[in-house]
Order: structure tokens, then C-alpha cells, then sequence
């Protein structure tokens, strides 16, 4: 019985513990909400911060874009031609790049390449004592150390996830119409066709 009520009661006891993490977290959030109108504006450290998050991260969001289109046309014309459908390539790997996987992997690769720095900076600064004596100078360590990364971030994760989007796309085209044979305007033509078809069908 004990065992039993061990079983239940770890995982429950750690949900209410990140909870409390979580509300933590979004309180941190409303505490940051009126430095971002206040002055100076540090648009020097916003740009900083954008060349280390969005340049920096662009190579690594080229890189994945373009392995995933060609993985995803090799795979789709493998399963699509078995049933003489290979013109629909063109708008299953749009749809999927556009709608999941391009704000999906342009996510991962900007956490795992800029995000975890970024965090490992801040906490060797926070152990180095670093950010009290920032706080001691009378600066708001927040306003210079967090504010201009979370405008950075949310300035270059769009940029990056449309430029993911667009190059993963472009090496799904060049593959399946160089390599696989498919006809470069059915490619486009059902795009463009089924593209305004999923638009109306989600409205209604």
C-alpha cells in the first residue's frame, strides 16, 4: 500500500512543485513588463544581443533547413509514389515546413545554439557575483542584462523560422524536381492550388 501511494504521490508532489516554478516564473515576467518603456532605451546591447541570438544562430538554421526539405522529399516521393500521387509533394512539404516543423526546428536550434549560452552566461555571472555588484552600482541589472535579450530573441526567432521556412522549401523544390523527376509546375501549381483550398476549409 505504501509502495503504491509512493508510486502516486512523487510524481503529484513534483507537479505542484514546478507549478510553483511556473508561477515563479510568470510573476518574473509582469515584474519585467514596466522596464520595457523605461529609459535608456539600450538599443547598443539590443543589437548585441541580436548578432550573438539571430546572425550567430544562422548558419546552424541554414544547415537543418536544408537537410530537412531534401529529407522530407526523399521520404514523401518514396511513400507518394506508390500510390501515383507524387504531384501532392509539393503542398504536403509546404504545408508541413510552413505550419509545424519551420517554427518547430527554427526553435530548437535557436535554443540550442543561443538560448543555452545565454542562460549559462547569466548564471556564471550570478556566481561570479557579477550581477550584485551591477545591481550595487545603482543599475538595474534586469534593464541591462535580461530586457535587451528577450527583445532580441523575439526580433530574430520570426526572422529565423521565416528564412527556415523558405530555404527548406527551396531544397525540397531543387531535390524533387533535379533528382526525383517530378514536374516543376505541378510542384508550384499545387501549392498555390491547395494553399487557398486549406485556407477556405479552415475558415469554414
Amino acid at each position: 500500500m505504501i509502495k503504491i501511494l509512493e508510486f502516486f504521490g512523487r510524481p503529484t508532489i513534483e507537479m505542484f512543485k514546478n507549478i510553483n516554478h511556473f508561477g515563479k516564473f510568470i510573476i518574473f515576467q509582469f515584474s519585467l513588463m514596466p522596464l520595457y518603456f523605461q529609459k535608456p532605451a539600450r538599443f547598443k546591447e539590443i543589437m548585441q544581443q541580436i548578432n550573438i541570438i539571430g546572425i550567430k544562430t544562422l548558419f546552424v538554421i541554414l544547415l537543418t533547413a536544408i537537410f530537412t526539405g531534401m529529407v522530407m522529399s526523399v521520404q514523401f516521393y518514396q511513400a507518394f509514389h506508390r500510390f501515383g500521387a507524387e504531384g501532392f509533394i509539393g503542398y504536403t512539404i509546404f504545408i508541413a515546413i510552413a505550419k509545424e516543423l519551420g517554427p518547430v526546428f527554427g526553435s530548437l536550434m535557436l535554443i540550442s545554439r543561443a538560448i543555452s549560452s545565454m542562460a549559462a552566461e547569466l548564471g556564471t555571472m550570478r556566481v561570479t557575483e557579477q550581477i550584485d555588484a551591477i545591481d550595487i552600482l545603482g543599475i538595474d541589472s534586469r534593464k541591462l542584462l535580461v530586457i535587451p535579450r528577450i527583445i532580441a530573441t523575439t526580433i530574430s526567432l520570426p526572422i529565423l523560422i521565416i528564412i527556415f521556412d523558405f530555404v527548406a522549401n527551396i531544397s525540397a523544390y531543387i531535390i524533387s524536381t533535379k533528382m526525383l523527376g517530378i514536374n516543376p509546375i505541378t510542384y508550384q501549381n499545387t501549392i498555390i492550388k491547395f494553399k487557398d483550398y486549406n485556407s477556405n476549409y479552415e475558415l469554414v
